[in-house]
C-alpha cells in the first residue's frame, strides 16, 4: 500500500490543524463588507490600521533540525526549568511592526498598556484589528477605547480565523524559525533573545510586507490599483540577461503572480529571494516579467471580487 499511495503522488505528512467552528457567512461579510469599510473609513481619516495578538512563548519551545552521523540521534542539552515569556505585537499593512514584552501573565490591565504605547506620538488615529479574545472584550478595555477620545477604534475578527491575521504570520516566524531554534537557560535570556529578534523583524519592512502576500491575508492588499497581468499577446525585443529560474521555479512564480497582487517589482523581488533563493535586482526581474508576458497594468473589479 505505501508503494502504491507513493506513485499516486501521497506522502506521510504531519497534518495542519485548523478550528471547526468558525462561520463562512461571517467570513465571506468580513472579506466583502467589514474589512473594505474598514480601508475607506481610516483612509478618510488618515488612520493607521494594525493587526494584533498576543501569544506565549514556553521554555521546552523547540523547533528545527541539525545533522548529525546516520542512524545516531543528535542530543542538545537545554534547561529542564519550565517557564514562559508573553509578547503582544501589532504590524500594519505597510510593514511597521510594533511590540511589547511581558514577564507577566497577559490580563486586561498588560493589554491596555500596549495600545497607551501604539497612540503615544501617533500622527493620528488607530484602527486596530484583533480576534474576539475575552481580554480583549474586556471591561477596562471597553473603557480605555471610549476615554482615547475617537484615537483608538477596536475591530473584530471573524470568530475562530486566526487564518486572516497577519499578525499570526509575523509571531509563527519569529517563534519557529528564530527564537524555536536557541537554546536559553534563563527567563532572562528568553526575553533578551525575543526582544532582539523582533527588533530585527521590525527593522526588515520587505519581510513583513511578504507576509501579506500569503493565501489567506492577501485580501488585505487586494484593493491596489495596479497588478502584474499576463497577456499572451506582449512580444519584447529586449529579453535581456538569461533567467536562473529553472522551469519549475518559473512555473511556480508565473502561477504565484496570475494569483496575487504586486504593486511593486522589488516585492516579486522579495518572493523570489524568500522562496526560491535567488536574488534578482528590480532591472533583472522587469526583464523576466517582459519575457514571460506580464505587464504593468490597472485592475479591474471583476479581478478583485474573483481573488477575493
Amino acid at each position: 500500500m505505501g508503494n502504491s499511495l507513493s506513485r499516486w503522488g501521497m506522502s506521510a505528512q504531519r497534518p495542519g490543524f485548523k478550528a471547526y467552528e468558525p462561520d463562512p457567512a461571517q467570513v465571506k461579510v468580513w472579506l466583502r463588507e467589514t474589512w473594505p469599510e474598514v480601508q475607506q473609513e481610516a483612509k478618510r481619516r488618515r488612520a493607521q490600521v494594525y493587526f494584533g495578538d498576543e501569544s506565549t512563548i514556553r521554555s521546552d519551545y523547540h523547533r528545527g533540525t541539525t545533522w548529525g552521523v546516520r542512524g545516531d540521534t543528535p542530543v542538545v542539552a537545554k534547561t529542564g526549568r519550565r517557564f514562559s515569556v508573553n509578547r503582544l505585537s501589532a504590524v500594519s499593512p505597510k510593514g511597521h511592526l510594533r511590540f511589547m514584552v511581558s514577564e507577566s501573565r497577559v490580563t486586561a490591565d498588560v493589554f491596555i498598556d500596549f495600545p497607551r504605547r501604539l497612540l503615544h506620538n501617533a500622527k493620528g488615529s488607530i484602527y486596530w484589528v484583533v480576534d474576539g479574545h475575552r481580554i480583549h472584550r474586556a471591561k477596562k478595555v471597553q473603557e480605555f477605547v471610549r476615554t482615547s477620545q475617537g484615537k483608538l477604534t477596536l475591530v473584530w475578527l471573524p470568530p475562530y480565523s486566526p487564518e486572516l491575521n497577519p499578525d499570526e504570520l509575523v509571531w509563527h516566524h519569529v517563534k519557529s524559525q528564530r527564537i524555536g531554534r536557541t537554546v536559553v537557560a534563563t527567563k532572562e535570556q528568553r526575553v533578551a533573545l525575543a526582544r532582539s529578534v523582533l527588533h530585527s523583524l521590525q527593522h526588515n519592512t520587505q519581510m513583513i510586507k511578504q507576509f501579506l502576500y500569503e493565501e489567506h491575508v492577501r485580501y488585505i492588499l487586494n484593493r491596489c490599483r495596479v497588478i502584474f497581468c499576463r497577456i499572451s499577446k506582449l512580444k519584447p525585443e529586449n529579453e535581456g540577461s538569461k533567467s536562473d529560474l529553472d522551469e519549475s521555479e518559473t512555473a511556480k512564480l508565473v502561477k504565484q503572480l496570475e494569483g496575487m497582487t504586486y504593486p511593486y517589482v522589488k516585492d516579486i523581488c522579495t518572493y523570489v529571494k524568500l522562496n526560491v533563493g535567488k536574488v534578482y535586482s528590480i532591472s533583472g526581474m522587469t526583464k523576466w516579467l517582459h519575457r514571460n508576458n506580464f505587464c504593468y497594468k490597472g485592475t479591474s473589479k471583476n479581478r478583485l471580487n474573483d481573488i477575493i
